[in-house]
């Protein structure tokens, strides 16, 4: 009887360890070390980098990040016991990575520069606009259709509003004019690559230092 349930079910044993084979402990090492790694360059990157700031400001990093939230928050290290407060610019070497929207004691959630709610005044040559998210793009906005703007003009912050001016954000790939031929609409290249943060800075917003 025995034998003959083990021939029965042959078929269901055999798919079963087919479909969750064992896993290999040396490629998990070598994604572990690959990661490490990754991180211990980013840090350099950083260390460099700070040499450069000024004003007021910490470097932190990245806490976490939900999978399902991936393109519109994430949570840092560092909150109100370190003085980091709504508003707060957060950056890296790369360019602008968003501002602080929540603050708890000892962590804060960053709203990405990719999270559909985000509103950033930015400012392209002599041109000032506003830069969101839509559908899966970074777009500029309430930018006349007189102004001369052109594919590779760089992108910054333009300090009219609470985040401080010249960060960094990304350069123009290209630009439309609107159905109604008054407004163009520019699609903006963003500096920084989402997928790959560490550290970051965080520094405190224009309202805050004046």
């Amino acid at each position: 009887m025995v034998v003959f349930l083990i021939f029965i079910f042959q078929n269901s044993i055999d798919k079963i360890f087919f479909k969750y084979p064992k896993i290999d402990g040396n490629i998990i090492a070598k994604h572990i070390n690959q990661n490490l790694e990754e991180e211990n360059e980013a840090l350099k990157e950083m260390v460099k980098f700070k040499m450069s700031l000024t004003g007021e400001y910490i470097v932190t990093k990245l806490k976490g990040r939900d999978i399902y939230d991936f393109t519109d928050t994430f949570t840092i290290y560092g909150g109100k016991d370190e003085n980091i407060a709504v508003g707060d610019a957060v950056y890296n070497n790369e360019g602008l990575i968003g501002t602080i929207s929540k603050v708890n004691k000892n962590s804060a959630t960053v709203k990405l520069i990719t999270n559909k709610l985000s509103n950033i005044s930015v400012k392209i040559n002599d041109t000032y606009g506003i830069l969101k998210y839509s559908k899966g793009k970074l777009v500029v906005s309430n930018v006349t259709s007189n102004m001369e703007i052109k594919p590779g003009d760089l992108v910054y912050t333009s300090g009219l509003a609470t985040i401080p001016g010249n960060i960094y954000i990304g350069s123009v790939l290209k630009s439309e004019v609107n159905s109604l031929g008054i407004e163009q609409i520019i699609e903006v290249k963003p500096a920084v690559d989402f997928n790959d943060i560490y550290y970051v800075v965080v520094e405190k917003n224009a309202l805050s230092n004046s």
